[in-house]
């Protein structure tokens, strides 16, 4: 089981490989010839991650998780090479089903395999900590890249594209010489039957459930800013530098995986999920504001926050989880979360298209409010013996 989380780490590094993703906006609306096609895509892979959640999951929770995370990989790098073959929008949006696919195998998936591995070597209750360091190899990745994606996407932006496919193959066998938990898959039930005691286990919980709802709305609105972050980022800057600025945000990011589960331990899990949604909120209005050069590295400074915002999440997530319907569990978030995102992105888009990519975000961080509100409502008893 130990190989499993040093395994994990690997591929966790080679799936956010991706030298595309600091100009992953630029390249998708140079293809379809507007900011909100381009958008589009990344809501076509919120919506396929939606479509296929649920069933991904259960499939996680039947079969095993080494089997999903390879179907996973084979989809993933179809997704890329459909995106680098793109010369309009049906291939982008093809590849973007398939990143959508991708994303549904890993997303409940790569998370119960770390824990189920964790609990078989008695570590469970250290899950944080080692979430937030397999979880660290996905921001190192996407720092490298951006910075090499950068350079390179300035004598093709489509070179990334096909350079990336490789990388994506790697994991293929890779996944292969992960172990399935002993514990691992719950084949005697049916779909239906997974799928029942998931929701009920989210019924009976309201704790689980409102931290989850404000959780969900950050995150969307988050992932769409930052998808969309290049677009503003290339008005202050060359675009040989957007990779920079995506590479510093990665290395933040990296950073604050590493350390979160110390932090969390000291600060608890509550309490940083709200000052990284607090902080946030501030500097990127702070930053978009008033634009300056010094906008992009501001903005930035925010990825300190975010692993341990993301390993405190999860953390509270898989404390209230139940054993057998973990992956599944994982995977109704991860459904409400990829639904929300193909609603946000492209309104993103489209408020970008008729107020400039500033003013749309700021709007958007205004909004993100909301899920600080939330989370600052008091717990009563019952939740706090729940939790």
């Amino acid at each position: 089981m130990e190989k499993n989380i040093k395994l994990l780490g690997i591929i966790n590094f080679f799936t956010d490989f991706r030298l595309y993703s600091p100009v992953a906006i630029i390249y998708f609306s140079q293809v379809s010839g507007s900011y909100m096609t381009a958008m589009l895509v990344f809501s076509v892979t919120g919506l396929a991650s939606t479509f296929f959640e649920l069933p991904t999951g259960i499939l996680s929770d039947r079969i095993g998780r080494k089997m999903t995370l390879t179907a996973g990989a084979l989809a993933g790098t179809l997704s890329v090479g459909l995106y680098a073959a793109a010369s309009g929008s049906f291939l982008l949006m093809a590849g973007a089903v398939f990143e959508g696919l991708a994303s549904a195998f890993y997303s409940g998936n790569n998370s119960a395999l770390l824990y189920d591995s964790l609990k078989v070597l008695g570590k469970e209750k250290e899950f944080h900590g080692y979430s937030g360091r397999v979880n660290s190899f996905f921001q190192i990745a996407l720092a490298l890249s951006a910075l090499l994606g950068g350079i390179i996407a300035q004598q093709s932006i489509r070179l990334v594209l096909i350079i990336s496919v490789f990388f994506q193959a790697a994991i293929i066998p890779l996944s292969l010489f992960l172990k399935n938990p002993p514990s691992d898959g719950d084949g005697d039930k049916s779909s239906m039957d997974i799928l029942k005691k998931a929701f009920r286990a989210f019924r009976e919980n309201r704790e689980l459930r409102r931290v989850s709802l404000a959780n969900l709305i950050s995150d969307a609105g988050g992932e769409s800013a930052y998808q969309f972050q290049a677009a503003f980022v290339s008005l202050l800057w060359p675009v040989w530098a957007v990779g920079l600025a995506r590479t510093l945000s990665n290395l933040g990011g990296a950073v604050s995986f590493w350390f979160s589960g110390k932090v969390i331990d000291r600060y608890g899990v509550r309490t940083m999920m709200l000052v990284s949604k607090i902080y946030s909120r501030i500097t990127h209005i702070i930053a978009l504001g008033i634009p300056t050069m010094a906008s992009p590295v501001l903005i930035s400074t925010t990825s300190l926050f975010f692993g341990v915002s993301c390993t405190a999440s999860e953390s509270f997530n898989h404390s209230h989880f139940t054993d057998s319907e973990r992956a599944t569990m994982g995977s109704i978030t991860s459904f409400a979360g990829a639904l929300l995102f193909a609603v946000y992105s492209p309104l993103l888009g489209w408020g970008a298209d008729l107020l400039g990519p500033a003013k749309a975000m700021i709007i958007s961080q205004i909004i993100m409010v909301i899920p600080i509100l939330m989370l600052l409502k008091k717990e009563t008893a019952a939740d706090r013996v729940r939790q």
